[in-house]
């Protein structure tokens, strides 16, 4: 075999190995979407999560998420019910519509049975009160990727 037919084997390994790392670090890396009203818990949320490792986008809306949907593909929803226009639930159905796969989480103040009842209906599968509890977040994050 000649020396330029090795390299071109060469570069083509290494090309391939770079794709196939950039590939897998996109599928390991989902994006966590975080819906909330309030600013100061979505940036507390979304600095949280990014020191942790995680890529992340926010809305401060139901119609900003569904914007985001709409555009990425995101592997959680971490959302607030109680928002003004779009309540959490709302948000929940729609999202899984777009996205079936999505895992959600609620994060909220409310204590109403019925409407922690209507989130889990409509595709929830946790639920946690705020002030939020950072490690119960991650230990649950952690085992969606598992």
């Amino acid at each position: 075999m000649e020396k330029h037919e090795e390299k071109n084997i060469h570069r083509t390994f290494v090309l391939a190995f770079v794709l196939l790392t950039v590939i897998g670090m996109v599928e390991m890396g989902k994006k966590i979407l975080v819906v909330d009203d309030e600013n100061l818990v979505r940036w507390s949320v979304k600095r949280y999560l990014e020191a942790e490792g995680y890529q992340t986008l926010e809305a401060s809306s139901g119609q900003e998420a569904l914007r985001i949907l709409d555009m990425e593909n995101v592997g959680v929803m971490i959302t607030d019910l109680m928002m003004p226009g779009m309540d959490g639930v709302e948000l929940i159905r729609r999202a899984r519509a777009r996205q079936p796969h999505l895992s959600v989480l609620v994060i909220t103040a409310s204590h109403s049975s019925g409407m922690l009842r209507s989130a889990r209906d409509a595709g929830a599968i946790r639920t946690f009160e705020k002030p939020i509890p950072f490690r119960d977040l991650l230990g649950t994050l952690q085992g969606l990727e598992h």
